[in-house]
């Protein structure tokens, strides 16, 4: 004799199974968990970002044309490609820290290694102009 489940258990218990099965999918494509929504989180490195790099890019959600930078930099002024930046990501082995003036002065993010922001605040002028490997915004 056999134990019979009602269907409705059924079809819950299948849904459930489904939901969980595609949950680690999700999130190595780039959905929402794995970048916080733009907020920074934890992720897999977009394409065109390699290994060691801070990753800028010209569009949200890490798209358009991408600036790599690897060493640290007191003024950017002359890079025209950082005028316009709406997303950046930390491919490092370090956290990276970019100010919106040269000379490491203003405000400022903080990306953790393998972190990044899929859509700057506007208030931080979408550009920077300096930025510095392995220390906090405290200069």
């Amino acid at each position: 004799m056999t134990d019979r489940i009602p269907w409705r258990t059924a079809v819950t218990l299948s849904l459930a199974a489904l939901m969980l099965s595609a949950a680690p999918a999700a999130l190595a494509s780039g959905g929402q968990g794995a970048d916080g929504g733009g907020a920074g989180g934890q992720g897999t490195a977009p394409a065109g970002c390699p290994a060691g790099s801070l990753c800028a890019y010209s569009g949200r959600n890490y798209t358009g044309k991408v600036t790599r930078l690897t060493g640290d930099s007191k003024d950017l002024t002359g890079n025209r490609d950082l005028a316009h930046v709406e997303s950046l990501y930390n491919h490092g082995r370090s956290e990276v820290t970019v100010w919106e003036h040269r000379e490491f002065k203003g405000r400022s993010v903080t990306l953790a290694p393998e972190h990044g922001q899929k859509e700057l605040n506007k208030s931080f002028g979408h550009k920077f102009q300096s930025q510095r490997w392995g220390r906090t915004a405290r200069g």
